[in-house]
């Protein structure tokens, strides 16, 4: 009975955490696909169609999104996500533990967004510049 029980409660609590963190980690995940989908098939265009689609300054915008995203390997976009995960558990605990003006002016000061999600929302701005390029993201539906 002993042996099952712990058993039982491993399985459980592996369970947990693979909900946890497969919750925590899909849309970014998700986001994050499209972002390297997006600015690769972009860089692939030939430049003739990049100059027709894309005006000159949001151009050199994608290009430099495009070397940023692509310069990231796997290990660092996961250490990225750790990294954004342990910054908002910290956060939490610090709203948890303290309700002063000093936590608040902190929270004020920063952006709120994750590393990840700032490709993302840079993906969008480059595309909410060129009219050509429509791409619908989930949320648009």
């Amino acid at each position: 009975g002993y042996q099952e029980g712990i058993f039982d409660g491993k399985e459980t609590s592996t369970q947990e955490g693979f909900n946890i963190g497969f919750m925590q980690s899909i849309l970014v995940g998700y986001n994050w696909s499209v972002v390297r989908g997006v600015t690769s098939a972009l860089a692939s265009f030939p430049e003739g169609l990049k100059e027709r689609l894309i005006e000159t300054q949001e151009r050199n915008f994608m290009r430099s999104l495009y070397e940023a995203v692509h310069s990231l390997s796997a290990a660092d976009v996961l250490r990225l996500f750790n990294d954004d995960i342990l910054a908002k558990e910290g956060q939490e605990q610090s709203e948890d533990a303290e309700a002063s003006s000093h936590v608040a002016c902190l929270q004020e000061q920063s952006s709120g967004s994750s590393h990840l999600e700032n490709y993302f929302g840079e993906l969008q701005s480059l595309l909410s510049k060129s009219p050509v390029l429509n791409v619908h993201f989930p949320g648009d539906m």
